[in-house]
């Protein structure tokens, strides 16, 4: 047989008589994270949102809105390159004042409305350029980390989500980062929005970390970005970087003149589309359970062969602890703690011996930890604009400025004392002839004004 290693021809073969596989890219799953999503975390999570459609939150497209950071590099790094044999490493070059990532602050809503975005840059300076050829449909901000705030969140959704917002009954979706969840501003702001125009803005937390199958941002938009990059970089008008981002990103969303058919981002259709693959918009149950994967489920693994396999494996322990060590009391045999005991040799009078030496010695009792906080778990989701979790976030706050109030006045009576201390050490520290002149200097004063006096007179 001739050739019979597995080639590239083999493969295009292969490839050809099997019509139902194709070549795909892989996407990035985190492990952790599909063994975290389990059926009972999924089933509170549609709970949370049936909550929401009960209350009218669902019924029309326009109330559902998904607010998203998204990081944007600049650079296209390629993952196969063909290079010279023996060499260990392949280098990629950038300008590595060029490769950055820009946060993109994104929003719209499920009728395919896509709002104005802000790009938040790292530094102390907004930079005028950035924002050329971008047709006033986008603005930048700037901070000291690069990564949003609260202060910057609380006012992007003032200045430009409240002037969208035309239904009476809206909900946000957003991920658990600290800046969207720990926001009194955001809060004061929601609570006047309402005052001024009578319409309720619910806010929802998704998952934590699950946002990539259960955000429409992360579902169905921004997926063309890297084959733009790429194609950039060989057209004539030069690579993509940090000061013309903005331009090429307004370019993609909203079609503006020089955008190529191949590379828009069509974000109105994509939007309409990630709430309907999330279960959003139309509200879907099912196919937010399908996001649960089954092999990573342990509730649905608990009840497939490992359970089975088990039941076996104790039912052999417990015949060979019958047939060759005499074990034959029915009460322990119930009890599955007291037979793996036995199996790795420790006896009821061991533990009975062990309890009473503690109890003897007086053994330090186990640290008792505090109880878990649960008001802020986003495992399931959670509406945190709730009264319960917007009560338990001020009195936090309430206490964090009672705190902070009382390290100030220590800190001041700390510096005073160290003051006086400073002045009584510097007095203590003049010597005796010191006060002697002062006593002199004295005297000759009084004596001048005495003087002084009866001359006046």
């Amino acid at each position: 047989m001739e050739n019979p290693s597995f080639g590239d021809k083999y493969f295009r073969r292969f490839i050809s008589r099997h019509k139902d596989l194709s070549l795909r890219i892989t996407h990035a799953s985190n492990r952790k994270k599909d063994r975290e999503w389990t059926e009972a975390k999924c089933e509170e999570y549609i709970r949370n949102l049936q909550a929401l459609k009960d209350q009218g939150f669902l019924e029309r497209p326009g109330q559902l809105w998904n607010l998203d950071e998204t990081a944007f590099d600049t650079v296209r790094m390629y993952d196969r390159v063909t290079a010279r044999k023996g060499v260990r490493q392949i280098a990629s070059q950038y300008d590595g004042t060029e490769k950055e990532l820009v946060a993109i602050r994104l929003c719209g809503n499920a009728a395919g409305l896509q709002l104005r975005f802000m790009a938040l840059f790292s530094g102390k300076l907004h930079v005028q350029p950035r924002l050329d050829d971008t047709h006033n449909l986008c603005y930048q901000a700037v901070n000291a980390s690069g990564y949003i705030d609260q202060l910057l969140f609380a006012n992007y959704v003032k200045a430009e989500v409240f002037p969208a917002i035309t239904e009476p009954l809206n909900v946000l979706f957003f991920d658990g980062h600290f800046s969207h969840v720990n926001c009194l501003l955001l809060v004061k702001h929601f609570r006047q929005f309402f005052e001024e125009s009578g319409k309720r803005v619910a806010v929802f937390c998704l998952p934590t970390g699950q946002t990539n199958h259960l955000q429409p941002f992360d579902v169905s938009v921004n997926v063309r970005w890297h084959d733009y990059l790429a194609s950039r970089n060989v057209l004539a008008g030069g690579p993509v970087t940090k000061d013309n981002l903005c331009s090429h990103l307004v370019k993609l969303w909203f079609r503006k003149e020089g955008c190529e058919e191949r590379f828009p981002f069509n974000a109105g259709e994509c939007l309409t589309s990630g709430f309907k693959k999330c279960g959003l918009f139309p509200f879907s149950p099912e196919i937010i359970r399908a996001t649960v994967k089954a092999h990573h489920d342990p509730a649905k693994v608990s009840r497939g062969l490992l359970v089975e396999q088990k039941k076996e494996d104790q039912a052999k322990l417990f015949q060979v602890l019958t047939e060759y060590y005499g074990y034959q009391s029915d009460e322990d045999m119930k009890a599955e703690e007291s037979i793996l005991l036995i199996a790795k040799g420790v006896t009821p009078g061991m533990l009975a011996a062990n309890a009473l030496q503690k109890r003897l010695h007086r053994e330090a009792p186990v640290k008792q930890r505090r109880v878990k906080n649960r008001h802020l778990n986003l495992e399931a989701g959670k509406m945190v604009s709730d009264d319960e979790f917007i009560r338990a976030l001020e009195k936090e706050e309430a206490a964090k400025a009672a705190k902070k109030k009382v390290d100030d006045v220590g800190r001041l009576a700390k510096k005073k004392k160290a003051t006086e201390e400073k002045i009584t050490d510097k007095i203590a520290k003049v010597g005796p002839w010191r006060k002697r002149k002062s006593a002199e200097e004295t005297a000759v004063t009084k004596t001048a004004r005495k003087a002084k006096k009866s001359k006046n007179v």
